[in-house]
C-alpha cells in the first residue's frame, strides 16, 4: 500500500514516492526565474507531474534538470510570460501541450538525450528559436515544424 505524504516547500507542492523520491505535483510561487530544484526537503526530486506548473504566469526562465527524465503532458501549460527554457541532457521525452499556450517563448534549448518530442509539446506557431544539437530528434522535430533552429557544439 503507497502511503502519498503531500509537503510544500518554497512554493513546490511534492508528493513523496515510496522509495522516498519526491514528485513535483504543483507549484504556487511567483518566481520569474526557475531551475526545478534537485531535492526538497531530504528527497531527491525525480519527476514533475501532469500540469504541476500550468499557469504559473510570472515564470519568465526555466531550466529542467536532466534528473527529471521526462517533461509530461501539460507540465508548464499556460506559463504566459516563459520566454526563456533550458531542458538540460538527460531529458529522454516531451509530452503532449508540455509547453502549449506559451506565447513568449524565445529561446529554447533542447537536449541530444531527447528521443522523443510530442507533436504538440510547443506552440504551433512557435517564434522561439530552438537551440539544438546536429543529428538529434531535436533537430528532425524543428526542422519538421519549420521552427528557427540553431545548432548548438
Amino acid at each position: 500500500e503507497e502511503v502519498h505524504t503531500f509537503s510544500q516547500t518554497e512554493g513546490f507542492q511534492y508528493e513523496v514516492q515510496v522509495d522516498s523520491s519526491a514528485v513535483i505535483v504543483g507549484y504556487s510561487g511567483n518566481a520569474t526565474s526557475l531551475t526545478i530544484p534537485l531535492m526538497l526537503d531530504d528527497h531527491f526530486v525525480t519527476g514533475i507531474s501532469p500540469s504541476a506548473f500550468s499557469r504559473a504566469i510570472h515564470l519568465t526562465e526555466l531550466t529542467v534538470p536532466g534528473s527529471m527524465g521526462s517533461i509530461p503532458m501539460a507540465a508548464f501549460v499556460g506559463c504566459l510570460s516563459l520566454s526563456e527554457v533550458t531542458i538540460e541532457e538527460g531529458i529522454r521525452s516531451v509530452g503532449r501541450q508540455a509547453f502549449g499556450f506559451c506565447p513568449s517563448l524565445k529561446n529554447v534549448t533542447l537536449p541530444a538525450s531527447l528521443a522523443s518530442i510530442s507533436d504538440d509539446a510547443f506552440p504551433q506557431d512557435c517564434a522561439a528559436l530552438f537551440y539544438v544539437a546536429t543529428g538529434t530528434v531535436a533537430e528532425q522535430y524543428c526542422q519538421k515544424r519549420d521552427y528557427q533552429i540553431v545548432i548548438d557544439g
